[in-house]
Order: C-alpha cells, then structure tokens, then sequence
C-alpha cells in the first residue's frame, strides 16, 4: 500500500518538473525576441534599426538615393502630433533640423507629419540623411 502513496507522489513530482520546464521554455521563447543580438559585418551609421510612429511600426527603404520610411496607419491616425520612438546606431541621433520636428521627450520624439515633405534627419558625426515619410492609410 506505502508503494502504491509513494509511486503516485512520484508521479505527481515528475508531472509538476515536466510543467515547470515547458513554463521556463516558453518564457525563454518570448524573451528571446526582447533580446539584442549582435550584429556583424558594418552596420550603417545613419541608418534607421527600428521605428515607431504611435503603435504603428515603419521600415525603411532607400529608392535612387532617396531613403523613405514606410508606415501605414489608420484614417483617424493623428498627423499633426504623432510620437516616434526610434532606434538608431550608436553616436546617431535625431536632428534638430529635422523640418517636422515639434519637441523630443526623454527620448521619444513628438512631430507633425501634416508638414509637407515630412523627413527625419538623422545625424551621426558629420554626416546627415533625411528619411521622407510615404504614408499609407488602411
């Protein structure tokens, strides 16, 4: 009888470790994609990592020497003040010249993609790019 209590807490042991290490997998999975691998080979010093504008995310593109960031929003999407978080390598930064520029807040930046020509300006050094927003709506 005392083999049967023991092979059942047995049981029960092993069933709880199986959980306990399907549980460690998936949150390593989902943390995994927080991580920052490193990259190799040269990476561009002007060139945009990531972009948010609001929830919506952009991806870049450069089209005859013109670079572009892509991003499409819904109709009621607010053009006039948008808040744009963007990763960028390091020593780049946003401009100040940038021309739809309205303020930056701890990092986030606040602009108006309502003016004409859009662009983000992104310096590194001496040496500068403007990015043109070409916008979408769903």
């Amino acid at each position: 009888m005392g083999s049967k209590k023991t092979d059942k807490k047995i049981k029960s042991v092993i069933i709880i470790l199986i959980i306990l290490i399907i549980g460690v997998a998936i949150y390593g999975m989902v943390q995994s994609r927080n991580l920052k691998f490193p990259k190799f080979g040269k990476t561009d010093p002007l060139g945009i990592e990531r972009i948010l504008v609001g929830s919506y995310e952009g991806t870049t593109t450069e089209e005859d020497g013109v670079w572009y960031i892509d991003l499409t929003v819904d109709e009621d999407f607010s053009f006039q003040r948008a808040s744009i978080q963007v990763e960028l390598p390091e020593g780049a930064y946003v401009s100040e010249d940038t021309n739809c520029l309205i303020t930056e807040l701890g990092g986030q930046y606040l602009v108006n993609l309502g003016v004409q020509d859009a662009a983000l300006t992104i310096t590194n050094g001496e040496v500068s790019r403007d990015y043109l927003f070409r916008i979408n709506l769903t």
